[in-house]
């Protein structure tokens, strides 16, 4: 899989802009998980969706610069390259904003715990690493964003990235009615539910 100038790796996938963002958001998000892991601690769903997310992240950012810097990506072809990976960009960057809000909101207080304060001081880092991930993310949305009058994947464009905030609003309203809803005791409620399930 050697390329035209002999060249077995493409350096060009790790010093370009879109590659160096990469790299800090696999640093931010390898980061983040560990501070968790390691002493800030998490629990119930909330800390287990941030970890999830912070993982999840880590391991595709990855992926996908191994399959970049390698040429792997070009023996896909069940898949568009650019549509995965403008998709999964604007699906981490909303993932990301989520998870840090959630675990500033859970985890995180001013004053010190009884024991010291070294568990909020890991906390605090673990939120600070989360929100630059999140910025991580924003920004490679905005370089790899499909411009006007520029040939590229479709889910670079404005239309395709609304297409994965429909998706990530779906999965949270769907989310929020099976944890203790009640909307079945509301009629506009199953209405409202049942006309956006079908569109």
């Amino acid at each position: 899989m050697e390329n035209p100038e002999g060249h077995v790796l493409n350096v060009r996938a790790v010093a370009s802009p879109v590659g160096v963002v990469r790299l800090l958001q696999a640093a931010f998000a390898c980061t983040t998980f560990s501070l968790v892991a390691h002493r800030a601690g998490f629990s119930a769903a909330p800390g287990t969706f941030c970890v999830f997310v912070w993982c999840f992240c880590f391991a595709v950012t990855v992926f996908i610069v191994s399959c970049e810097l390698t040429h792997l990506h070009a023996c896909l072809h069940v898949l568009s390259w650019g549509n995965f990976t403008a998709a999964f960009t604007m699906l981490a960057t909303l993932l990301s904003v989520t998870a840090a809000i959630i675990y500033a909101l859970y985890f995180v207080q001013l004053s010190c715990y009884p024991i010291g304060c070294e568990v909020r001081d890991f906390r605090i880092a673990a939120s600070v690493f989360a929100s630059l991930l999140f910025v991580a993310y924003t920004v490679e949305v905005f370089l790899i964003r499909a411009r006007p009058g520029q040939a590229g994947s479709y889910m670079a464009t404005i239309s395709g990235l609304l297409k994965v905030v429909q998706a990530f609003v779906a999965c949270i309203i769907f989310g929020a009615l099976v944890s203790e809803s009640q909307y079945k005791r509301y009629v506009a409620t199953q209405w409202c539910v049942a006309v956006y399930s079908f569109c």
